[in-house]
């Protein structure tokens, strides 16, 4: 199992989420240059990683940020997936980006 990204809301339910069973975003997390970031550096791949809604516009700019440096088609495609959830999520309030690792 990969790096899932659910996001939920502040009981848990889960509104959306993205699977990644390839280990996509591991391997982008792998590859990013991640020094300067504020929330993805932070993105665990063996733990949760949970981003709030003060958090998610940063989350957001970094990933949008980083997406010209990715290796592979497979890998963009996956963060746009990522991206459009972190879209989606953005301002709603009581809600949260769960990054569930392995």
């Amino acid at each position: 199992m990969g790096i899932d990204l659910y996001w939920e809301d502040e009981e848990g339910n889960v509104l959306s989420s993205v699977d990644d069973p390839k280990f996509i975003l591991a391997r982008f997390l792998a590859t990013a240059q991640l020094s300067n970031t504020t929330c993805l550096r932070f993105i665990d791949q063996y733990g949760d990683t949970i981003f709030n809604q003060l958090q998610t516009p940063v989350l957001i700019s970094e990933l949008e940020k980083n997406l010209e440096f990715v290796p592979t088609l497979d890998v963009a495609e996956h963060i746009e997936k990522i991206l459009l959830l972190a879209r989606r999520s953005n301002g709603e309030i009581h809600t949260y980006l769960k990054f569930y690792g392995d």
